[in-house]
């Protein structure tokens, strides 16, 4: 493996330097801060030296991914595989909705779908629509 360049550097310590920023936005008030309870009320107790730790780990974490596992050149056969795997995903997705849509048209008229599972059917549908709702407006 050759020496990586000058470039590739500098976009690997960007990359490290903003994961650490982001874990320092997170961990100073979560692993810094510390609120005990003492005689006279609440106070606030500082444990900086962890919360720095946890950004050097996250720091080095991110070059070391960087290093190893990101920046490899993609083999061939790899990305053959990969391809197929998409191509398979993608015929799989097609015939899922149309099976699913006949499914959800014939469940209720089956002469052996009781009451029980209509309604739980349908809580389990309301609560996978919930989640793509919070995928996204949070994702």
């Amino acid at each position: 493996m050759s020496a990586p360049s000058s470039n590739a550097v500098a976009e690997i310590l960007k990359d490290a330097g903003l994961a650490a920023f982001v874990a320092a936005a997170l961990f100073l008030p979560i692993i810094g801060l510390k609120t005990e309870a003492t005689a006279g009320g609440i106070t606030l107790e500082s444990h900086w030296r962890w919360a720095l730790i946890a950004v050097a780990v996250v720091f080095v974490g991110r070059i070391v991914l960087n290093v190893l596992f990101w920046r490899r050149p993609v083999k061939t056969e790899t990305a053959r595989r990969t391809e197929q795997k998409a191509a398979f995903g993608r015929f799989l997705g097609k015939m899922a909705l149309p099976a699913f849509i006949v499914f959800a048209i014939v469940l209720p008229q089956l002469p052996t779908t009781d009451r029980y599972i209509l309604d739980l059917s349908i809580l389990v549908l309301t609560y996978v629509m919930l989640g793509w709702g919070l995928n996204i407006v949070v994702g």
